[in-house]
């Protein structure tokens, strides 16, 4: 089963949700089944976006082939379907709004969702915070790199696709669009990274390829340095 990367300094984390690659759910190591495809689309939507949503928003980004009325009528049937996945505490739903609690309420320890798209990010942001231009890499950079390059399995809901949902497809679309060049042309080299140590791991993450701190010429496993 696999791990939550990159949270142990922040305590393991009571529910994990995956979204590089194709999306899953786990609640402490064990996948939570989701079967509806739109349960797995709300919650991807809601722990991403991370804010507040009204339902009419929502009722239309999900079911708009519907009326509002209908419309409705199915986001509270997927919202309540959604509440029994996730249990106590996760979801905030009143009359208007709709908001997907990152720390649980119900959880005495504080615990919150781990999201491997925030985690990626943090990374990068740690990157950035230590004072050098963001094209130079520095020893503290390596490890933080060779974990983003773990975390980034494949492409934002890779495989995932929702029908009906025209407005979904076009968030989902500019999501992707958002990863980084560098990382994605990592894909073709992961196994040699996997044999890796941090400082090969992370030329496949790094702005520029060329600034791979080994090069080709000091033995760099990762092909593209030589691209």
């Amino acid at each position: 089963m696999d791990q939550v990367i990159a949270s142990e300094r922040d305590g393991m984390s009571c529910l994990a949700l995956y979204t590089f690659g194709s999306p899953r759910l786990e609640r402490d190591g064990v996948p939570v089944p989701i079967r509806r495809r739109r349960v797995t689309a709300l919650l991807v939507y809601l722990a991403v976006t991370g804010r507040t949503h009204r339902r009419d928003a929502l009722a239309t980004l999900f079911y708009p082939e519907h009326d509002q009325g209908q419309a409705r009528a199915r986001l509270r049937r997927t919202l309540s379907t959604l509440k029994t996945a996730l249990g106590e505490g996760w979801l905030h739903v009143d009359l208007e709004t709709v908001r997907l609690n990152r720390e649980d309420a119900a959880s005495s320890a504080g615990q919150g969702l781990w999201l491997d798209a925030a985690a990626f990010q943090e990374l990068l942001d740690e990157c950035r915070a230590h004072g050098h231009p963001p094209e130079q890499v520095c020893p503290a950079c390596l490890p933080l790199l060779s974990e983003t390059v773990a975390l980034y399995r494949d492409d934002f809901l890779a495989g995932f696709t929702l029908r009906d949902s025209p407005g979904f497809d076009d968030w989902q679309s500019f999501q992707t669009a958002r990863e980084p060049g560098a990382v994605r042309a990592s894909r073709p080299v992961r196994p040699a990274l996997g044999r890796a140590g941090p400082a090969e791991r992370a030329c496949a993450a790094l702005p520029h390829v060329a600034l791979c701190p080994l090069g080709p010429a000091r033995g760099c496993p990762a092909a593209v340095c030589g691209m």
